[in-house]
């Protein structure tokens, strides 16, 4: 919803249906982390640079001539839009996707290494004062502190990465939700590694 506020006239609110096209030269990073924007974006990679000699100078102008008719193609191709609004969904949930989301979210890289499964009997998530190389194995957000260490990158909270689980166990398609529950230990998930030594070799070693 969007609050508009004309000139000489009263303020009135509007539901814009609109889509937004962002193109950078490195992936969007998201501060939002409760899926919202996820649900919603869809990423495409155009990252074939033609060779120098066969670059051409005026490409632009001509794409503002002809943008007319790369939208009545695009209409063509699709003329049911429900088959337009699978394809965005086939190409949201894809591999290609999910590497930029990496690219951009190093919690999303970071759950590479991990699935869920149905029983709540998988690592405690930890606190950044769960020192040693030990709990590095057993809890989440000690491991995840290692894991942006290596990568040289900033770290979230613990609240904001506790909030970000969901997210990111969703975007790597595993069959079960995140869920936690309260031990005389601390919080324990559904998380577990895939393979830790794997983790350890790419990670702490």
């Amino acid at each position: 919803m969007v609050r508009v506020d004309p000139k000489n006239k009263h303020p009135f609110n509007a539901r814009i249906a609109a889509m937004i096209m962002i193109v950078n030269n490195d992936p969007c990073k998201w501060t939002e982390r409760n899926g919202g924007i996820d649900r919603r974006i869809v990423n495409f990679r155009f990252n074939k640079r033609p060779p120098e000699n066969e670059r051409d100078p005026y490409f632009m102008d001509k794409i503002t001539l002809e943008i007319g008719g790369i939208i009545r193609k695009v209409l063509d191709t699709f003329p049911d839009p429900l088959e337009a609004k699978r394809a965005l969904e086939e190409q949201k949930e894809s591999l290609e996707a999910l590497e930029i989301k990496k690219q951009s979210d190093p919690l999303t890289d970071f759950f590479e290494y991990l699935y869920t499964t149905e029983n709540t009997d998988g690592l405690y998530i930890g606190t950044g004062n769960t020192l040693g190389h030990d709990k590095i194995r057993t809890h989440l957000y000690p491991a995840y502190l290692a894991f942006v260490k290596a990568k040289n990158v900033l770290e979230l909270g613990l609240n904001t990465f506790v909030v970000g689980i969901e997210q990111a166990v969703k975007q790597h398609g595993n069959k079960h939700d995140f869920t936690k529950r309260k031990t005389n230990k601390g919080q324990r998930t559904n998380v577990h590694f895939k393979n830790f030594d794997d983790f350890q070799s790419d990670i702490l070693n």
